[in-house]
């Protein structure tokens, strides 16, 4: 007799708690997201429009969609550190308000993305495990961990999410025997793909790089293929992380990041691996599913070339110089991470615990292996009598795995309070390959699993993995992004080590059983726990949820309109309000230009001056190189064009991007900055604001 349930896969069981009614369960975990995302909506709503940065890399991103949709040719007139895609998408987006860039339709869309990614994470966590747990847990810490988007309303990596969670999500709807159904899931990945590498280039080739791994892992086997991915892929990983850290590799964050990623991946590469290989499952059943998956790579690639192509076309058709397409989409982010950066700070502590989580996870993991197959063949061996031998301390064993995918799964739920500590997610990059360690050990039961569960997991955890380089250089608010995948796997975890633990209990009731009849209470009860926990998961986020909405309601309602041209939904408090106002009437009713540091591009659209070109960045300082300065000087110099000059400062503002742990070069010496220090003097002090005149005009 084998102790493993005839119906287990390496992966956790995707079978619902109630065979009988699935459905039910279903419709109750869809009817609970949906209750979520209505919550999460009005706390997303109030939180977006209380919200004013003043480094303003809202009114940047606006500024650059605004000349585009003007038809200003990308990267020849209008600078922008981004994507065609993302220009591409704006174009379609605001087409229905005739293309008019406002404060309140970049929120919108914001929260339009949001709200989407946390619905999908929700809504693919349960295509993974079937558990309500694991889809609200998902739901709840995507709301949460997404918070900063309002930091950056507009910003293209609201669009980054909407694909990163679209692609993961399309990844559980692989079915065997469904050709067409998965030739189109493999095409729409693969553009998902091309889109993020034409919207944040790093972005689409971390996806890549996954998706890759992901299909040596599952082509056709041989002896000789498995040992040539045995090394390589480690290689790679290890080469790839290595060779986009190197200008900075000298510094104890980037250090920690990187074997963060490393420890990992390879982990995830070599636990896939070695689940895939050890399958006992009989080569022809699996060929038909890797035959389908080689297949697959046709699609994709087609697809990843028409999300790069599609967006490329479109700016060349509307002005785009040919010669302009590296140095806009490639050069300028070559050597940008010598230039700038934003350190994760004290993630020294977060970094440590998770590597020595993952390598004594991984020693733990392979130790038990071990035991469970001499203890499965013990259990197996024939017996005199004939009757079954008792079940031993396999279940236990088990349990021991449950608890530590719980341990893991559980200390996410503090982002349910927006606990801000996202750094915790960095910890868990190096043991995301637990969503891949197989459920009681037992071999694939079957090909189905191979594409309903086994591509999707390795296909995210390697995605997740890789993609916490999204917060090198900058790990601001990218911290938070590149938190996304690993806190939609922390609820896998979650809903695993439930269903683990429940399993692994269940067993050990069944061995106390004294007769072969109907199933003793205990294993009712046993049974029961994954739905009482689905319940209670709900009731912790609808209460967390409401809380959160009306604390967030009260800011709301103590804060005044900010009364700006297109920004009538933005509430602030009123001493902002103020200054913001007074601000922009000096500007309208004193300037003709305005020159600005850092660029705080939103007081364009509120003053209704134009900029004098299509730099406009908010980090100009750095960005822009010397001769683009030396043009934007001579222009504001020359009275035909620069008129009545002002300048703008913003010193807290100016110290986001010259923190001196920030950049690497004396940015003062550059022309802008020069021009602006030289030729102007304090005229007037708003706030934080201060407000510059021409020295020659100072009599």
């Amino acid at each position: 007799m084998n102790v493993v349930p005839e119906s287990s896969s390496p992966l956790p069981s995707t079978a619902p708690a109630s065979p009988r009614s699935p459905w039910i369960a279903t419709l109750l975990t869809l009817s609970g997201l949906v209750l979520f995302s209505i919550l999460a909506g009005f706390w997303s709503y109030y939180k977006q429009v209380t919200i004013w940065q003043a480094w303003d890399d809202e009114g940047y991103v606006m500024i650059t969609v605004s000349r585009f949709l003007q038809g200003k040719p990308l990267y020849t007139d209008v600078f922008s550190q981004y994507g065609p895609a993302y220009y591409l998408f704006q174009w379609l987006a605001l087409a229905p308000v005739s293309h008019r860039v406002t404060h309140d339709a970049v929120r919108i869309e914001t929260l339009c993305f949001w709200g989407y990614a946390a619905l999908v994470a929700g809504l693919t966590a349960f295509r993974l495990t079937r558990s309500p747990v694991a889809a609200f847990a998902a739901h709840l810490q995507t709301t949460a961990i997404l918070h900063q988007l309002t930091f950056e309303p507009g910003h293209p990596q609201g669009l980054c999410l909407f694909l990163l969670s679209s692609a993961a999500l399309a990844a559980t709807f692989f079915k065997p025997g469904s050709a067409r159904r998965n030739v189109t899931l493999a095409f729409g990945i693969g553009l998902c793909i091309g889109l993020l590498i034409v919207v944040k280039v790093n972005l689409g080739i971390y996806f890549g790089f996954a998706a890759v791994l992901t299909l040596l892992l599952l082509s056709p086997a041989t002896r000789l293929w498995n040992g040539i991915t045995a090394i390589a892929g480690p290689a790679l990983l290890v080469g790839f992380v290595a060779f986009l850290v190197r200008s900075n590799a000298s510094l104890e964050w980037v250090q920690s990041l990187a074997v963060c990623v490393i420890v990992g991946a390879v982990g995830a590469f070599g636990v896939a691996r070695f689940v895939w290989v050890r399958s006992h499952v009989p080569e022809t059943a699996l060929a038909g599913e890797r035959f389908s998956v080689t297949w697959m790579i046709a699609p994709a690639v087609i697809g990843a070339l028409i999300g790069v192509t599609v967006p490329v076309l479109f700016i060349l058709l509307r002005g785009t110089a040919p010669a302009d397409l590296w140095p806009g989409m490639i050069g300028q982010h070559v050597g940008f991470d010598s230039k700038f950066m934003i350190p994760i700070g004290d993630s020294t502590n977060w970094v440590r615990s998770g590597v020595i989580t993952g390598l004594v996870s991984f020693l733990f993991v392979g130790g038990l292996f071990v035991a469970t197959e001499r203890q499965r063949s013990r259990v197996d061996a024939p017996t005199t009598n004939g009757t079954p031998p008792a079940p031993g301390t396999l279940p236990l064993l088990i349990l021991l795995l449950a608890a530590l995918r719980l341990h893991l799964g559980v200390q996410g739920l503090p982002q349910l309070a927006i606990a801000t500590e996202e750094r915790y997610f960095l910890s868990l990059l190096p043991v995301l390959w637990l969503v891949l360690v197989p459920r009681y050990f037992a071999p694939l039961p079957d090909s189905n699993a191979v594409l309903t569960q086994f591509l999707p997991r390795v296909l995210l955890v390697l995605t997740g993995t890789i993609e916490g380089l999204w917060a090198y250089p900058v790990a601001g608010t990218q911290l938070n992004m590149a938190s996304f995948l690993p806190g939609l796997l922390s609820a896998v975890l979650l809903a695993d080590g439930i269903s683990e633990a429940a399993g692994a209990l269940t067993r050990l009731a069944a061995a106390r059983r004294k007769t072969s009849g109907n199933a003793s209470p205990r294993e009712n009860l046993v049974t029961g726990i994954p739905a009482l926990l689905g319940v209670l998961t709900f009731i912790f986020g609808v209460n967390n949820l409401w809380e959160m909405v009306s604390t967030q309601k009260a800011a709301y309602t103590r804060s005044v309109p900010l009364n700006l041209p297109g920004s009538r939904l933005i509430r602030l408090q009123p001493e902002r309000v103020a200054v913001l106002q007074a601000v922009t009437r000096y500007l309208r009713d004193n300037s003709d230009s305005v020159v600005m540091l850092p660029g705080m591009n939103s007081f364009y659209f509120w003053s209704g001056r134009e900029p004098l070109n299509g730099s406009n960045t908010t980090s100009w300082m750095y960005l822009l190189p010397v001769e683009r300065q030396q043009e934007l000087v001579a222009l504001y110099r020359n009275p035909a064009r620069g008129g009545r000059v002002v300048g703008l400062y913003n010193a807290s503002a100016l110290n986001v991007w010259l923190a001196p742990d920030h950049h690497k070069q004396d940015e003062t010496q550059k022309p802008l900055f020069r021009y602006l220090t030289s030729d102007f003097v304090a005229m007037q002090k708003i706030g934080d604001y201060v407000l510059l005149v021409p020295r020659n005009s100072v009599r």
